[in-house]
């Protein structure tokens, strides 16, 4: 599947252009389907590349632009910075308070997440792998 998504992104670049909704979004997939086979470190790159078109298109409080954030940090957490995770995350959920409500899905997410890496700061967490969306 990553050759294939990898495939469809360079289709997408070349046919729609790199800042495309269509090859941003495929670009998201191929840095989770990184993650998923194992490369936290190539997904984390993935996502440190996309998100600043994903923010310029979308805009920030977009569901893919949340989302894709807190994918981002979820990666940060598994590389060794739950304090940083935890800082983040903190971020992220005033946003989604904000701007979707406490009952929103992503909101939820965000709140789990920030569970998860404020145990793992404190050293009592258990380790988890990466997360489809």
């Amino acid at each position: 599947m990553q050759v294939r998504t990898c495939w469809t992104c360079t289709c997408l670049c070349r046919g729609y252009g790199p800042e495309h909704p269509q090859t941003l979004v495929a670009l998201l997939d191929l840095a989770q389907w990184r993650a998923r086979s194992g490369d936290v470190a190539g997904a984390l790159a993935g996502y440190n590349q996309v998100i600043p078109d994903l923010l310029r298109v979308f805009g920030p409080h977009h569901t893919n632009s949340l989302t894709a954030r807190t994918d981002l940090v979820e990666y940060r957490g598994l590389l060794g910075d739950p304090a940083g995770a935890v800082r983040e995350l903190e971020q992220l959920m005033a946003e989604c308070l904000h701007v979707l409500g406490p009952d929103h899905p992503d909101t939820q997410r965000v709140q789990d997440g920030l569970e998860h890496w404020r145990q793992e700061a404190e050293g009592q967490g258990v380790s988890r792998k990466p997360r489809p969306r």
